[in-house]
């Protein structure tokens, strides 16, 4: 079973008010829970909350304080990337039972589709205060990086990784989610983009502004 299947398998089996990812190799730090549940429950719509993180080596050692976010959450930007890292993630009931009523079988990331799906039909709030501490390692360590050429190395790795996913995550998204005129011609443009990466990223980029 692949990793998004595993985190939805565990969804389908939920009761609970509240919903948050977690990795195994992470801290949470004490308030995390509480936090994310004083936001989310002031609201009525599906929503997703997500914060941002302490950036820690193998050793418990802190790499980097905060993550500076340049870009903010968005369904321009959810059609494109994921943003809002998984473990970070705390969802109310209203959007996990959106997701139940459709698991996907194209999703690239569990994560990344209740991102699009909170931004397209709900809330998404994102916390600049940080309430974990997102462990790097050899498999992530590049994509957590400052540095120029660190980030131009990890981007090259995560077209390459996702090419193709994409467009079928967009289109099973578009099959069963419909009825917001505005973000449903986004969600188009991006399909038709799919193939031309700079194309799409001008079109979210210009979406983005409106």
């Amino acid at each position: 079973m692949e990793l998004q299947q595993a985190f939805f398998s565990l969804i389908e089996k939920s009761n609970s008010d509240y919903i948050a990812f977690a990795d195994q190799d992470d801290i949470w730090l004490p308030q995390k829970i509480e936090v994310a549940v004083q936001k989310l429950e002031k609201r009525e719509k599906p929503a997703l909350y997500a914060c941002n993180k302490v950036l820690i080596d193998k050793n418990d050692d802190i790499i980097k304080e905060n993550n500076k976010r340049e870009k903010q959450p968005s369904f321009s930007n959810a059609l494109v990337e994921s943003i809002c890292t998984g473990c970070t993630i705390v969802m109310n009931k209203r959007l996990v039972d959106l997701i139940k009523g459709h698991i996907p079988d194209q999703a690239v990331l569990h994560d990344w589709w209740c991102y699009l799906l909170s931004a397209y039909i709900g809330d998404v709030i994102y916390d600049k205060e940080a309430y974990i501490w997102y462990r790097q390692h050899g498999g992530n360590v590049v994509g957590a990086s400052d540095h120029i050429w660190g980030k131009i190395k990890y981007n090259v790795k995560y077209i390459l990784k996702n090419r193709g996913k994409l467009g079928k995550q967009l289109n099973e998204f578009h099959a069963v989610y419909y009825g917001e005129e505005k973000k449903d011609k986004q969600l188009q443009r991006v399909i038709a983009a799919d193939k031309f990466p700079k194309k799409r990223q001008a079109v979210t980029e210009s979406d983005s502004g409106r």
